[in-house]
């Protein structure tokens, strides 16, 4: 089978896609001999969408692409040397390290190795070998399909300044990132210096670095904060996700980021800014009396925005303007205003429809009617036209028009303080929901905690508990913000929990830790304050999965979390799913193995991160097939109530750990207590057997092993080392064949097997001319000789393969492959 079938028949799907719309096939069949580092097809969706195109359309990168991961060579995991460089069929160096005892090739992690085929080998990645580390930053984000980005960094000086020596670290926006960020830039030196924002002095590999942190940037005076998100991923200012990188120039490193940074004298022209420069005047002011500006601030929206003349009309017509900005309006001035807008970026084109159609607004039940005018011109908007269409905000689309537009009549009751406010609106639903309305009371006034209906959108409660969680955001009497500063420290809700006060750094007022983002909003039934989280009673629910865990004694785990730094990665929204395991399963885990695991920071987190999934599933709804923020794969088999999470290894055995007690909730996720640690693959301890099992080229060695159960006493966890002479496939079946009587005898097979397995550690370099090795038959002796510069057993098996190192601490030593089976004196005796 060629390294090509292989592939195809493992399932590297994407991967040979990409080398046959290369034109590459018989790159990789026979004569060559090669070793592929072969991208798995999770490695092929995490390119951006944008550079996943550039690279099946342009026929050129496609093939160096695909020949950056190839060498002209065959080499096994046991050739390889820390710090050794390799070069690619397209003249690319591959750079060999091993740190942590993970091999790395240029960075990333090999997950599998030796996959033999009959014309070489591959070893599995996890990620895409860039092949563009000899080109420079402009170059670099040409070839990655950035041609936004380049055609920016052509129009202004910094291509210049990134073409030099550096080294500089380019955090490169997307296609996708420039369109969302709709930049509405006045000159080139604008341009210029969001560019060299984004660009900052020296190679910054960002997983050395502690974090959170800050690094400087080319743009004198402006700073990049640091941060991470679930432990694994990178973000920048705390908006901005780095997706893919670091890739490698010759001047410095480049990653790809999904959202364009901009500075803080230079920020993003939204909606409500934009009517500033318009002129616009009375509705820029009458907006900000209606606190809609974050509203009109949110990404994808659309405003029908009335002129000077469509509120002079309105004034003409007898209705009192002036009257909207006082504040015992502001419910019937955000009424009037939130029906001018439509959630999401439309166009006029978009709009300009063949026939009449409805577009919702912000008020419940009140839509737009949008009508064609048959002339090809502006459609029309509840009749009315548009004077001026398609204005660019960075977060939408505006559209002026010449008249005031009216929504209809809303009945008057305790929903409509929450109708008419698209803010508000969630909440009233659930208090409706819980038939609470009558905790709405114009004679029992309350103050209100009122969570955003973004921060709705994560709320995780049952119907029984939801008017528990209600009253637990109401407080009796008011309480205007400025009352609820030092010296108050708490209040006590109406479900009878108290509410902690606090002040954030910027002197917002904040509630259980939730801020107050809009307060003081004066209703017939109390005040109103906007807040950023939803607030949970104390007895309800643990408030994250760190303190589901405490409550369920779950200690050992709980401690390597919080040894390996991730306690405050979960802590955060999440959500997350926890396969924790029980403090039975750690204890009963290879502790010698989880000592020297605790050594290293970096390995200990990876061990934590494998039982961290992001996402929250209760055990029910986990999908069958899932990944870790470690990255292994598990897959979910269920029997009756019975659920287990299994760990696929390399030899096509799996480790079963099964979940012994499910859907422990927080608010934050859920945890679920398994039976047995989930070692990432690549750090399970490889024993003497388990190295013999899983090479293609040993499985008639193997098979005899166990057949004979020479394995049950020679490879026991004592601790001693051993060294094993192991022949080929083709060894094996010669020997079995010229000594029939022999193999078919299960005590003469097993005697041959242990005259292959020596006592001690003997390293290929250790086997001198002349050397005597003791084996576990006690009786016989392997002679070690030189034959050509070849080293030969017995005078007649050569080694072919030296130094496959086992890494249990428990069963150690190392195993030689070699062409020939070794038949004992004492056994060719017995049978004369």
């Amino acid at each position: 089978m060629s390294v090509l079938q292989l592939l195809a028949t493992d399932g590297f799907t994407k991967f040979v896609e990409l080398i046959a719309l290369a034109g590459l096939n018989s790159t990789f069949l026979p004569p060559h001999q090669i070793t592929v580092f072969a991208p798995s097809d999770a490695a092929w969706f995490a390119l951006p969408e944008d550079l996943r195109q550039s690279i099946v359309t342009n026929p050129i990168l496609l093939q160096e692409f695909v020949l950056n991961h190839v060498v002209n060579d065959k080499l096994l995991r046991n050739t390889f040397k820390d710090g050794q460089t390799l070069v690619s069929f397209l003249g690319s160096s591959l750079t060999l390290t091993l740190r942590n005892l993970n091999w790395r090739v240029n960075d990333i992690l090999i997950r599998r190795f030796d996959r033999l085929a009959g014309n070489g080998v591959y070893h599995e990645i996890d990620q895409y070998l860039n092949p563009l580390s000899v080109n420079n930053l402009p170059e670099l984000v040409r070839l990655n399909g950035l041609s936004t980005l380049y055609n920016a960094l052509q129009t202004s000086g910094a291509q210049a300044a990134l073409e030099t020596t550096g080294p500089f670290t380019l955090f490169a926006p997307s296609d996708s990132a420039f369109a969302a960020a709709r930049l509405n830039l006045t000159t080139t030196e604008q341009l210029e210096d969001i560019l060299f924002y984004h660009v900052v002095g020296g190679a910054v590999d960002l997983r050395n670095l502690t974090l959170p942190t800050t690094l400087r940037t080319q743009l004198a005076g402006s700073y990049l904060n640091v941060s991470t998100a679930n432990g694994t991923m990178f973000v920048l200012n705390g908006r901005s996700l780095v997706v893919t990188g670091p890739i490698k120039a010759a001047n410095g490193l480049l990653y790809i980021v999904n959202a364009v940074l901009v500075p803080s004298d230079i920020q993003p022209v939204t909606i409500p800014q934009t009517l500033t420069r318009l002129g616009l005047t009375t509705l820029s002011n009458l907006i900000t009396t209606a606190g809609l500006s974050d509203v009109l601030a949110q990404r994808g929206t659309t405003l029908f925005a009335p002129n000077e003349e469509a509120f002079q009309f309105l004034a003409a017509s007898g209705f009192n303007v002036s009257s909207l900005l006082d504040p015992a309006n502001q419910s019937t001035l955000r009424r009037i205003l939130s029906y001018h807008v439509v959630a999401g970026a439309y166009t006029v084109t978009e709009l300009n429809l063949p026939s009449s159609a409805s577009l919702p607004s912000l008020v419940q039940n009140a839509n737009l009617n949008i009508s064609s005018r048959g002339d090809g011109n502006y459609p029309l908007v509840n009749g009315n036209r548009l004077l001026i269409a398609n204005v660019p905000a960075s977060n939408g689309w505006i559209h002026v028009i010449n008249r005031v537009l009216t929504p209809p009549a809303a009945s008057v009751s305790t929903r409509a303080i929450f109708d008419d406010d698209p803010e508000l609106s969630s909440f009233f639903s659930l208090i409706s929901a819980a038939g609470a309305d009558y905790l709405l009371s114009t004679q029992n006034k309350n103050t209100i905690f009122v969570p955003s209906t973004s921060a709705l959108a994560s709320l995780r409660v049952d119907d029984s508990q939801l008017l528990n969680i209600i009253q637990y955001h109401m407080t009796s009497g008011i309480h205007w913000s400025k009352s609820l500063r030092p010296p108050l420290r708490s209040l006590r809700s109406i479900q009878g929990s108290p509410l902690e006060l606090s002040l954030d750094l910027s002197l917002a007022v904040r509630v259980n830790g939730a801020t107050v983002i809009r307060p003081d909003i004066k209703t017939p039934y109390g005040v109103i304050h906007v807040i950023n989280h939803v607030l949970y009673p104390p007895d309800l629910y643990p408030p994250t999965v760190v303190d589901a865990m405490s409550s369920r004694g779950i200690s050992s785990f709980l401690d390597l979390v919080k040894e390996a730094e991730v306690s405050d990665i979960l802590r955060l929204p999440g959500p997350f799913t926890i396969l924790a395991p029980s403090n039975e399963a750690l204890a009963a885990m290879d502790q010698p193995v989880l000592e020297e695991m605790r050594k290293s920071k970096e390995t200990l987190r990876r061990f934590v991160l494998n039982h961290v999934i992001s996402n929250s599933y209760a055990a029910e709804k986990l999908p069958t097939n899932i990944i870790s923020d470690s990255g292994d794969r598990f897959k979910i088999e269920r029997s009756g109530d019975r659920v287990t999470v299994g760990i696929q290894l390399v030899d096509g055995s799996s480790i079963q750990s099964e979940i012994k007690s499910k859907n422990i909730i927080a608010f934050n996720g859920y945890v679920h207590i398994i039976s047995k640690e989930l070692m990432p693959v690549e750090m399970i301890p490889k024993t003497l057997l388990s190295i013999i099992q899983s090479n293609p080229q040993l499985s008639n060695f193997s098979s005899l092993l166990t057949s004979s159960g020479v394995h049950n006493f020679v490879f026991k966890a004592t601790g001693e080392k051993f060294t094993i002479f192991a022949p080929t496939n083709n060894a094996v079946t010669e020997a079995v064949e010229s000594y029939k009587t022999l193999f078919s005898s299960p005590e003469t097979t097993a005697l041959v097997l242990q005259y292959h397995i020596a006592v001690g550690l003997f390293h290929a370099e250790m086997l001198s001319s002349g050397l005597r090795v003791g084996t576990t038959t006690r009786a016989d002796f392997i002679n070690i000789h030189m034959k050509n510069g070849v080293k030969v057993l017995n005078g007649e098996a050569k080694l072919i393969t030296s130094n496959i190192y086992a890494n249990s601490i428990n069963d150690g030593g190392v195993v030689h492959v070699i062409d020939k089976v070794l038949i004992p004196q004492s056994v060719l005796n017995m049978k004369k």
